[in-house]
């Protein structure tokens, strides 16, 4: 039996549907026609696009950046395609026949009474929308070519900003590799469109492309390599992507439901058994028909074609010979070496020879790590770094930084310098507008530079164990922190009215106030201060409150609250970090250099059974 109607339903209006057979069918015999394989894995994608987007937003739920929206678009157009999904669904399998004719019936009435002419209008954009997004309309092959050569363009661009300046020339060029073999089979399959098999297979390689950019580059970069990605960064990298998945996707969803709905007015059993008609059935599972195929052909002629692959070609050669001419051209370690010293080129993780001019090389680096570094300060060459964004020291002799440090290096993210002689921090340090977290423990800082309090990307602030006496305290100060540790230090007072302060750490001081203002904490540390009150703020949202060692106690803490006015088995071990799954002993040197073991102190001690057993290995 033939379908009825011309073309494929993603191109027409559906065709009528056989009352006695459609409700032979029982509800779950629906859904399961209806939502085959492939409609299932469309959806899966959708979910995984949404869910990827949700995690990115929520994560960053406390950065100020003004494209963190963008995510909450994508996770709602997820949301809405899903609904959509499931209430197409619900009417088509639960609803009788005579319930769907009298509802389209309603509908024809109220679009009677708000007139003709809005009635027109509505048809006319919507035969418009479908002509271009619909997978059978006559412009979806145009509207295929230049979403490609759109995404091409990004992924050039991310190219040059981002994954030659935050990846080893290997992974961009491993990227480069994929785009290159997108671009062979789209100019391949492109030159031999001769039906809807073909043009299914294209939409299959953007959907497995768009999920590849959409995963790689993001995992490498914050997983291999554990370099905090900026919002605007990853807007860069993965909105359109997302967007071209969704819109492929759903475009794919819709028609095979079409497809799947007009079966059931075919057979009763199984929409599999018509499929051996006239139409094939294509590797996404639409009906294949030659009338569809000429009408899209038709408005997307052999010249059009030929200019896409001519542009593609040009992407191709781009994609294809850059990455070769870097890899052949990038310095040699041993003369980056003698320009840094062996000592600190040995610590670049991640070297970016070409982020600074993609075609004339350089010694850059964009992750610097470094363990006990012999020097007291780094050599002048280091202004040379101009594309580093993780800065790492622990122990050693360093005594003090650039004093530039800010004005050349400006792209800096994360600056962590642990456990060597480090006496201050340059005032420049107000330069790095993107700096996210600032770690200085156990070194011999006296004061902070009024400049940090500044920062309006700052968001984590550690410097524990040092000599300060002092931090910026004046209007607007740390107005962006979200977690401030200055434990173990001479401090007898802290700033106020850090109104997004979550986390606040400032044992053994001489505080002898509670800074007011602080209405998003949640977790507070300040045992062996001077503090004789605390403001009355609300303890609903406080996970743990440690106070012991101050005048206040005892103080009546609300009962949900942890730690409280108690003592604890250590002076510098609270008791929310035993058996916490990491070796707690205020020396987290070895987490990152693991020839370095832990040494006792902190809660690796007898009295706290060495973290509960964090620290026996």
């Amino acid at each position: 039996m033939e379908l009825e109607g011309k073309g494929s339903p993603g191109g027409t209006e559906s065709a009528a549907v056989k009352p006695e057979i459609r409700d032979r069918l029982l509800p779950f015999q629906k859904c399961r026609i209806l939502w085959g394989q492939e409609a299932i894995l469309l959806a899966l994608l959708v979910v995984f696009t949404g869910a990827v987007s949700a995690v990115i937003y929520f994560q960053y739920t406390r950065n100020f950046a003004d494209q963190k929206w963008m995510f909450l678009c994508i996770l709602a157009i997820s949301a809405v395609l899903l609904a959509s999904y499931f209430v197409r669904t619900f009417k088509a399998a639960c609803l009788k026949h005579e319930l769907l004719a009298r509802e389209q019936k309603r509908l024809g009435v109220r679009r009677k009474q708000r007139g003709v002419l809005f009635s027109l209008e509505f048809r006319s954009w919507r035969r418009g929308v479908r002509a271009i997004f619909s997978v059978n309309g006559k412009y979806y092959m145009l509207n295929m070519r230049v979403s490609e050569i759109f995404g091409q363009s990004v992924q050039l661009l991310n190219l040059t900003t981002i994954y030659l300046c935050w990846l080893p020339l290997e992974f961009s060029s491993l990227l480069c590799a994929v785009q290159a073999l997108e671009l062979l089979l789209n100019i391949w399959l492109a030159n031999h469109t001769d039906s809807q098999l073909v043009r299914d297979r294209q939409l299959l390689v953007h959907i497995v492309a768009d999920f590849v950019y959409v995963v790689l580059p993001p995992s490498i970069i914050y997983i291999g390599f554990w370099i905090p990605i900026k919002v605007s960064a990853l807007v860069q990298i993965i909105v359109f992507p997302s967007l071209s998945l969704l819109s492929k996707a759903n475009a794919i969803w819709n028609d095979l439901f079409l497809m799947k709905e007009r079966s059931m007015s075919v057979n009763t059993v199984c929409p599999g058994q018509a499929r051996g008609h006239r139409r094939r059935v294509s590797i996404l599972g639409m009906i294949e028909d030659k009338d569809v195929t000429r009408t899209q052909l038709e408005h997307f002629p052999r010249w059009l074609r030929n200019v896409f692959s001519a542009i593609n070609g040009t992407f191709l050669l781009i994609f294809m010979f850059l990455p070769v001419l870097q890899l052949a051209t990038r310095p040699a370690d041993e003369a980056c070496a003698n320009r840094y010293s062996s000592e600190v080129w040995k610590g670049c993780r991640v070297p970016v020879p070409f982020c600074q001019n993609i075609f004339v090389p350089h010694c850059d680096c964009a992750v610097l790590t470094m363990g006990n570094y012999s020097q007291p300060s780094l050599p002048d060459s280091f202004t040379g770094m101009k594309s580093l964004i993780v800065l790492t020291v622990v122990k050693g002799n360093l005594t003090k930084l650039p004093t530039r440090m800010g004005q050349q290096h400006p792209s800096v993210v994360s600056l962590f310098v642990y456990g060597t002689k480090l006496t201050e921090l340059p005032d420049s340090i107000g330069d790095m507008k993107e700096l996210f977290d600032l770690y200085i423990p156990n070194n011999e800082l006296t004061t902070l530079p009024e400049s940090v309090a500044k920062l309006p990307n700052l968001a984590n602030l550690v410097v524990f164990n040092n000599e300060l006496t002092s931090v910026p305290d004046y209007a607007g100060a740390f107005d962006r922190l979200l977690q401030l540790d200055v434990s173990n230090n001479r401090l007898n007072r802290l700033p106020g009215n850090m109104l997004f302060l979550e986390w606040l750490h400032a044992w053994n001081n001489t505080l002898e106030s509670f800074p007011d203002g602080l209405i998003s904490l949640t977790k507070v540390d300040v045992r062996h201060n001077r503090i004789n009150a605390l403001p009355s703020e609300n303890w609903e949202q406080i996970e743990y409150f440690y106070a012991a060692g101050n005048p206040l106690c005892p103080y009546k803490f609300p009962s949900g609250v942890q730690g409280r006015c108690q003592a604890q088995c250590s002076p510098d071990c609270p008791s929310h970090r035993i058996r916490n799954q990491e070796c707690d002993d205020m020396d987290y040197a070895h987490t990152d250099f693991f020839e370095l073991q832990p040494k006792r102190a902190g809660c690796n001690v007898r009295e706290c059974d060495f973290d509960g057993g964090d620290c026996s290995w």
